[in-house]
């Protein structure tokens, strides 16, 4: 059973140790946004997910007016494929939209996160060209 909290100062020592070893052994992963997922989490706008005392997950989202944004979402290795990722982003799509966000954005750079994404209802803000380099934008309108 995942817990999703916000974040404390120990869960973002988590968050962090855990980015930087994934782009140490990986090369890959959000460790590049640390100061942002730092910002994010003194903004009160970084969400842990918890299983028994360990983050496997996180989400960071925002808010401009009525617009939201799901700004990172992220599952440890170990634990994806295990719907952590969709439990995250549903508890920050209600919490947005409680918080009365019209729609709600998202920024994909691969196709499995534009699928994820769409199984949720995104749809793509314009029309996507494959070969482009561009991140793939996609919104959630009417959240209500």
């Amino acid at each position: 059973m995942i817990d999703i909290v916000i974040s404390t100062d120990q869960l973002l020592r988590e968050v962090i140790d855990w980015l930087r070893r994934e782009e140490e052994e990986s090369g890959g992963g959000f460790f590049c946004k640390n100061d942002m997922i730092s910002k994010s989490h003194q903004a009160g706008e970084l969400y842990c997910g918890v299983i028994k005392g360990t983050v496997v997950g996180f989400v960071m989202h925002s808010m401009v007016s009525v617009r939201g944004a799901i700004d990172i979402l992220e599952v440890h290795p170990q634990y994806r494929r295990r719907r952590i990722g969709t439990s995250l982003a549903v508890n920050a799509i209600e919490r947005l939209h409680s918080a009365g966000a019209e729609s709600i954005r998202v920024q994909c750079h691969s196709r499995a996160a534009v699928d994820f994404w769409q199984s949720l209802g995104f749809v793509p803000q314009a029309e996507a060209h494959p070969q482009a380099r561009e991140p793939v934008r996609l919104v959630l309108r009417n959240v209500a």
